[in-house]
């Protein structure tokens, strides 16, 4: 009862480390407030100023230090370009510099130090073939060598120390029968 009523539908929940959250799916309100696809719920239950608006919907969220990696269906953040990934402030909706266009759909992200791995629907990341799953720089937005050769989409990532795990509707990774569940060294 204490949580602000939302119109639509919320597909990712991430805490925002100061006792709110992060929402993201595909929602036009949230408390009554006008906020598409992403929201930020403040420990108090209200709505937070913060709207980047991105124009589809976000399947994933992820904080990493002072920044809020979203990925999902979206093309433009608060009227900027971003294919499918887009960093953004905690305390602007502005979108940060940061890109790495992905040419689809991107539905799960886990950070380890440096990198941001990212799972998905998609072939291209920054113009480089990555097919479904990719390794980004976390400063950059830069492809970083790591792959792993999939045959079907990614729905979710999980890492743990040095092994990160695939989840999706593939069969096969790196050639071997792996259905919809791998784990491989990063």
């Amino acid at each position: 009862a204490s949580y602000p009523r939302v119109v639509g539908r919320v597909y990712t929940v991430v805490p925002d480390g100061q006792g709110g959250w992060y929402i993201g799916g595909q929602f036009t309100h949230v408390g009554g407030q006008p906020r598409a696809n992403l929201a930020h719920i403040v420990a108090d239950g209200s709505v937070s100023a913060w709207a980047p608006n991105p124009d589809q919907q976000v399947w994933t969220i992820l904080l990493v230090g002072d920044t809020v990696f979203v990925g999902g269906d979206f093309n433009f953040v608060r009227g900027e370009p971003r294919a499918h990934l887009a960093a953004l402030s905690p305390s602007s909706s502005a979108p940060l510099s940061w890109t790495c266009d992905v040419n689809s759909r991107v539905t799960a992200l886990v950070a380890s130090g440096p990198t941001l791995y990212v799972g998905g629907w998609f072939a291209l990341v920054a113009g480089q073939p990555r097919s479904y799953v990719a390794a980004v720089d976390v400063a950059s937005g830069t492809p970083m060598p790591w792959q792993v050769d999939l045959d079907d989409q990614v729905k979710a990532l999980a890492l743990q120390d040095t092994t990160l795990y695939i989840g999706g509707f593939f069969s096969s990774a790196n050639g071997e029968f792996r259905r919809c569940l791998a784990a491989v060294g990063t």
